[in-house]
């Protein structure tokens, strides 16, 4: 079943769900929930509606993606689910590959490739598959350092075991790889393929490439929440995940200064992330220099250090 959040997305929105109505597997149904569009996106989907009987509109007020994704699984009917953005579309045997293997490998998550296009015809194909080992413990840290798609978008995850996750509605930036990390948390049989499922827009004109103080902010929201769930498990305290969570947490610190973050009001955050992870060797030997110089300068003086990683916009 495709969940599909739709907000203010009428220039793709077509695009979009004519991918899903001509895809070769037929027995599907596409549940595009409306968070609160402002623009005509709602008269597009109710004109699909009408053309085929697959299509469910669920419209309701805006609250984010990630609790729109929510009620997109609580409306959903099938055994597996599939999230697809709105300015995004799947090629047309997409859900035939995903569900023909997961089918066939009793598998509770099936994550495809994924090609990224610009406006300007260009595209590439990403290899989101990379790990470090295969232990669970390396394949955790390897989903923490993004060697391993963190991505909900382009997977079929068992509907059964979503309905388990908390969808954080404090989360903006890593909404995506805090579902990821929910279900590897658990023993799950979790498959990535190599054959392009999803298309995935650069558009420049959405919202992750604006850094809103709501932006910055959910830069913070989820390195606490990624500390606080990492360290609630019972191998977070391992070596190689405490190493891969110090790297994620500095490069999220990083990025949350030299998109102007307002230090002052997380000092004392700051002050813990400083004393507990920029000591980490790992993170030392494997974040970019002018990260590490970066932010070492900064536990020494925020003032030189917000000077310093500004300069590198």
């Amino acid at each position: 079943r495709s969940v599909i959040p739709i907000y203010n997305t009428s220039n793709f929105l077509s695009r979009c769900i004519d991918s899903c109505i001509s895809q070769k597997y037929k027995n599907i149904e596409i549940v595009a929930v409306n968070d609160g569009s402002t623009d005509n996106s709602l008269d597009i989907l109710l004109k699909y509606v009408q053309i085929d009987e697959r299509i469910r509109v669920v419209d309701k007020t805006n609250e984010g993606l990630i609790l729109t994704r929510k009620r997109g699984v609580y409306e959903s009917k099938g055994e597996y689910i599939f999230f697809l953005d709105s300015d995004d579309y799947i090629p047309d045997t997409s859900i035939h590959v995903l569900c023909s293997y997961a089918m066939r490998n009793d598998a509770d998550v099936v994550i495809g490739g994924m090609c990224y296009f610009w406006d300007n015809g260009k595209q590439m194909v990403k290899n989101n598959y990379t790990p470090i080992g295969d232990s669970k413990i390396e394949l955790y840290a390897s989903l923490i350092l993004g060697k391993i798609g963190g991505n909900i978008s382009g997977a079929l995850i068992r509907k059964e075991i979503l309905q388990e996750v908390n969808f954080s509605s404090s989360l903006i930036i890593g909404e995506d790889l805090s579902v990821q990390m929910q279900l590897r948390g658990e023993e799950r049989k979790i498959k990535y393929i190599s054959d392009v499922v999803y298309y995935y827009y650069q558009n420049s004109t959405s919202m992750m490439h604006k850094q809103s103080e709501k932006i910055l902010r959910s830069h913070i929201n989820f390195c606490k929440w990624q500390i606080q769930y990492v360290n609630s498990l019972s191998f977070g305290h391992s070596a190689l995940i405490q190493d891969a969570l110090a790297y994620s947490v500095l490069n999220g610190l990083f990025t949350f200064i030299f998109n102007g973050g307002c230090q002052k009001i997380y000092s004392d955050y700051i002050k813990i992330v400083n004393s507990t992870y920029l000591s980490n060797k790992f993170s030392a030997k494997n974040l970019p220099s002018y990260i590490y110089i970066g932010l070492r300068l900064n536990k020494r003086s925020p003032f030189l250090g917000n000077i310093f990683i500004r300069s590198l916009y």
